[in-house]
């Protein structure tokens, strides 16, 4: 008597469940995805200056129309064979392929144009998680730093940085009277109104006291009052920027 393809089926299940076997379907591969967990251009954080040095950055993104300090302006894939844990010379440029082209078209090439605005570029990789489904991706942010915290970002479109022109308010350089960075639409007493590079290079007090040499010299005829004051920010091979301020009725 023959048996039907169902029936067999049947028959044989028992038979292997009665010697202790069992078959089991294979579960289907899981391919790894390269952009898993990456978030969205455009997508908005809260983020931290000491999120900010992290090398991941894993919490959730927040409603650009409501208070955040950071927003996704790029997101690319570092190549295969380059580790997302070292900080090296190919993974940095990774980053740079990734970041720089878009970030210039905000904030343009020149770091005295940079550097009197408070714009300010943080990158992220994967999470040790992410990393395991695969993920290779750099994700790029803006953000207004002011030295121990992030500004919250203005809402909408982000004002482009613009030769010849000065930098809108809500992105530019000012002090409070106590010497804290903010932005020159929030009250201030001191606006950075010009930028050089300069080289310095010794012992800090030796680089310090150079640069407050070169800061005299060039910050007083661009000035329009008595005082004034000024900061720097390393670039690299013992060049500086430093920013002039002048003082306001504001």
């Amino acid at each position: 008597m023959s048996l039907s393809r169902r029936a067999l089926g049947a028959l044989l299940s028992l038979f292997l469940a009665g010697t202790g076997l069992l078959l089991l379907p294979s579960a289907p591969a899981v391919a790894a995805d390269p952009m898993a967990g990456a978030p969205a251009e455009g997508s908005c954080y809260r983020l931290t200056v000491k999120a900010g040095w992290e090398s991941s950055y894993a919490h959730n993104a927040v409603q650009c129309s409501g208070r955040h300090t950071s927003r996704v302006y790029a997101v690319g894939l570092v190549p295969d064979g380059v580790s997302l844990v070292d900080d090296s010379p190919a993974l940095f440029a990774a980053v740079g392929r990734t970041c720089d082209p878009d970030h210039w078209r905000l904030a343009g090439k020149d770091p005295r144009k940079y550097y009197l605005s408070l714009y300010s570029s943080w990158w992220f990789v994967p999470d040790a998680g992410q990393r395991a489904a695969g993920a290779r991706w750099i994700s790029c942010h803006v953000a207004l730093d002011a030295g121990s915290r992030l500004l919250p970002l203005p809402k909408g479109p982000l004002p482009k940085l613009k030769k010849g022109k000065r930098v809108p308010d809500k992105v530019a350089r000012c002090t409070t009277g106590s010497g804290k960075f903010t932005a020159c639409n929030k009250p201030h007493a001191y606006r950075s109104v010009h930028a050089f590079v300069t080289k310095a290079r010794g012992s800090d007090s030796k680089v310090e006291r150079l640069l407050r040499k070169a800061a005299i010299r060039k910050c007083s005829p661009k000035v329009s009052s008595r005082t004034f004051r000024w900061s720097y920010r390393p670039l690299a091979r013992n060049r500086f920027v430093i920013a002039c301020f002048t003082k306001t009725s504001r």
